[in-house]
Parts: C-alpha cells; structure tokens; sequence
C-alpha cells in the first residue's frame, strides 16, 4: 500500500493506518508503510498533500524509532536535485519538522534534518528568498 500510485494512494495509506492491524511501534509495520511511501517520491516529494502526510509521519515516528525515521528522511537529501519549484515547499517542511521535533528527544532525526539542510545550499537559498530571511539557523 504505501508505495502504490493510484490516485487515492492517501486515503488507502490512511485506511491502513488506522486499521488495528497496524502495529506503529513495529518496525516492520513502519518500513512497509511510511518507508514505502516515503521512497515513492513523485508521490511523497513532489505533492503538497504527500509532503503533509510524510511530514506528519516523520514527526510522529522520530520518538518512537529513530532509526527508521532516519530512512524517510534521507529521501530529503536530494532537494538541491529536484526540481526548483518544490525545493521551497521541501525546505518549508524541514524547517516545520526541526520546529516539532526536539533535539534532546530525537537526537538522531533533529541532527540530520540540519545537515541535510547544510548539504543543499541552493534549495536553501530559495527558501530564504521566497520567505525574505537573510539566512537559516543551521
């Protein structure tokens, strides 16, 4: 289910979710959800509603398993490499992650959403335009 393209792929990601067979502090059950749907990017990147949802399940896994939240987030890595018209909303959405996750808690998820940051100075860049900062606190 997660990494299906239909064009109700959230809805039937949601239905899973909330069913009671759906373990969310099961590894298992977070990588064959939110780490497939995480990996289909055309889905999970490049579509607001994508973003909000992996947005949501990276902030509501990062205390329970960092280790598979890191997976999702390192589909982030390549925003300086997507296409220049999602890379503000992709750096929005690391900048609304950093807000909700705690460095003290999430060490691990908190730390590489910054580097990833660091490491796509050109997305960056727009983001800061479009918002008039002068630059991000990394």
């Amino acid at each position: 289910i997660g990494s299906n393209d239909s064009a109700e792929y959230l809805s039937l990601i949601k239905k899973v979710e909330q069913s009671p067979h759906f373990r969310i502090e099961q590894s298992n059950d977070q990588r064959a959800l939110y780490g497939l749907f995480a990996q289909n990017k055309k889905k999970s990147l490049l579509t607001e509603e994508g973003r909000e949802f992996l947005k949501a399940s990276i902030i509501k896994l990062a205390p329970i398993n960092e280790y598979t939240t890191l997976h999702l987030i390192k589909m982030l890595g390549t925003v300086d490499k997507i296409d220049a018209m999602h890379q503000v909303p992709l750096v929005e959405m690391i900048m609304q992650m950093l807000n909700a996750l705690s460095q003290e808690k999430t060490p691990s998820v908190y730390n590489t959403l910054k580097r990833i940051l660091s490491g796509c100075p050109h997305a960056v860049r727009a983001y800061e335009d479009a918002h008039g900062k002068s630059s991000i606190n990394l």
